[in-house]
């Protein structure tokens, strides 16, 4: 069986994005390499055994194949190459529940010391990267598709392009609204593009260097977690603790399912807890 249709299915009608459908690709082919015998004569007893050969390996990384092999058979199913799923009955291995990891308010005030930022427009540039992902909690992906013309000037809002394609409107306060402005005044005084945050050329920037700028800020200000998603968790960290209601923030974040949400208001208790612990008189 050709995956070139299966990965097409993932791109155009799952709409998945390109990272998520390079690794179902890479598991499916290391699966099916595994097996060494055509995908339509799998039976769960091949599932099976390919499941022993992972026990090495992480929960995550052991259900993110799972899942993988399940969604490719799913579409043979889909496509009538297959009568019946060899995956079904295949359990994907529990995880367990790590909580999100964030920034306190004070690593938030350090993160934005004018002497992390170069006085010039690359390091105005690396300023409104790093704003952007705690104002509006957006994934890595997302920043990086960002146009000019999705920020609306006069409603104070950012116009997200999210998973499958999700679109969602996220407001951005006032103070931060009258940056981006002058940003991108000075953006297109500079550059012809339409990317919010281009490279060079003017071109969409690449994953790497969006990482290696939110890298460089955060290593100064905390030990552990260099990376965007961080900045995503402080956003609803914060946005839950000082009393945003669970389904906005599910809505903000672009979640399709409120149990993923959920897993945020883990991290507010716990906070409640600490202050419980230190400042009860009984203790």
């Amino acid at each position: 069986m050709n995956l070139k249709s299966f990965v097409n299915y993932l791109t155009t009608e799952k709409r998945y994005s390109h990272h998520t459908v390079r690794e179902y690709q890479h598991d499916v082919s290391n699966f099916l390499a595994f097996v060494q015998i055509d995908a339509t004569h799998v039976t769960l007893d091949h599932v099976r055994k390919y499941q022993q050969t992972l026990s090495g390996q992480a929960p995550a990384s052991r259900s993110r194949r799972i899942s993988a092999i399940k969604s490719f058979y799913r579409y043979l199913q889909l496509t009538g190459h297959v009568a019946n799923n060899p995956c079904e009955l295949v359990i994907n291995p529990k995880q367990s529940k790590k909580l999100p990891d964030f920034l306190t308010s004070r690593q938030i005030e350090l993160l934005f010391d004018p002497y992390l930022y170069k006085q010039t427009f690359e390091g105005r540039k690396e300023r409104m990267i790093v704003e952007m992902f705690l104002q509006t909690g957006v994934r890595k992906s997302e920043l990086i598709n960002l146009k000019i013309s999705d920020f609306d000037t006069d409603q104070e809002q950012v116009r997200v392009q999210g998973k499958g394609n999700k679109e969602r409107l996220v407001p951005v306060l006032p103070r931060f609204a009258n940056l981006l402005r002058e940003y991108i005044e000075e953006l297109r005084a500079t550059h012809k593009s339409k990317y919010l945050f281009p490279n060079p050329e003017g071109k969409r920037s690449d994953s790497n260097y969006i990482s290696s700028v939110v890298q460089s800020k955060m290593q100064m200000v905390t030990h552990s977690g260099h990376n965007c998603h961080k900045l995503r968790h402080t956003f609803a960290s914060q946005m839950l603790k000082n009393g945003a209601n669970l389904v906005a923030v599910r809505d903000l974040l672009g979640h399709s399912s409120l149990k993923t949400t959920q897993i945020y208001t883990h991290v507010s208790m716990e906070d409640k807890k600490k202050a419980y612990l230190n400042a009860h008189p009984r203790q």
